[in-house]
């Protein structure tokens, strides 16, 4: 078994959660967060390409459909960042898998949260990070999506 974050184990792992629904953010954020991961939120693809190059993510959940850049899109850009590259990208959607090469995994929408659940761990504890990224420094509280610029990327 890999050892998931690049802390060692999966409990302290940071994922980025992309949807542009507040009712599917806050419930994965509250199922992600009672595993003892810290989630940070982004409302479209293209907010969550400045969080991830910003915190450096374990891993990146996504949802298909977005605004401004769509999950597969956001998959792409995250593969040609050199820093970014290796981090595992789970898209979520209600359609069907658009079986995206530079995404790492696909679960369908609507979900049982166990299925969440063990599909996160899984990704975590099978796609160790090989380099030693350093993230900025992280308070024990959840983080709000922050507005982007769309010259910020």
């Amino acid at each position: 078994m890999g050892s998931g974050s690049r802390w060692g184990c999966v409990a302290m792992s940071v994922i980025l959660l992309v949807d542009d629904s507040p009712e599917v953010r806050e419930l994965y954020t509250d199922v992600l967060e009672r595993l003892g991961h810290l989630v940070i939120q982004a409302v479209d693809g293209a907010q969550a390409l400045v969080l991830a190059r910003e915190f450096l993510p374990d891993l990146v959940l996504t949802d298909l459909r977005l605004p401004r850049m769509d999950g597969c899109e956001l998959s792409r850009r995250l593969r040609d960042d050199p820093r970014l590259h290796d981090v595992p990208v789970l898209l979520h959607s209600a359609e069907a898998d658009p079986k995206e090469p530079d995404v790492t995994a696909f679960l369908s929408k609507p979900c049982e949260l166990s299925t969440l659940e063990a599909r996160v761990t899984e990704l975590l504890e099978h796609e160790p990070l090989p380099d030693a990224r350093l993230r900025s420094n992280f308070s024990n509280r959840r983080y709000a999506p922050l507005p982007v610029s769309m010259n910020s990327y």
